[in-house]
């Protein structure tokens, strides 16, 4: 459950909606505050999305994570 969230998600939707080119939106903060599943909840009302959680792994390592992930 979101408390005191009623502006960033509705940024994130504002954002989607008015998406015409390539957007890089930052989401940083204190820890513990909620912001990846601010990420996974807008995400999840996207029909298509993709997200990578990605923790310490070479290149190679990212790439095939990232491929198989694509491909399911």
């Amino acid at each position: 459950m979101f408390y005191n969230r009623d502006e960033e998600p509705s940024f994130l939707n504002e954002r989607y909606a008015n998406l015409s080119a390539g957007e890089l939106i930052v989401i940083y903060g204190r820890r513990r505050v909620g912001k990846t599943e601010l990420v996974r909840k807008f995400i999840s009302a996207i029909e298509r999305s993709l997200y990578l959680y990605i923790d310490y792994a070479s290149p190679l390592e990212v790439l095939d994570i990232i491929s198989n992930d694509i491909s399911r």
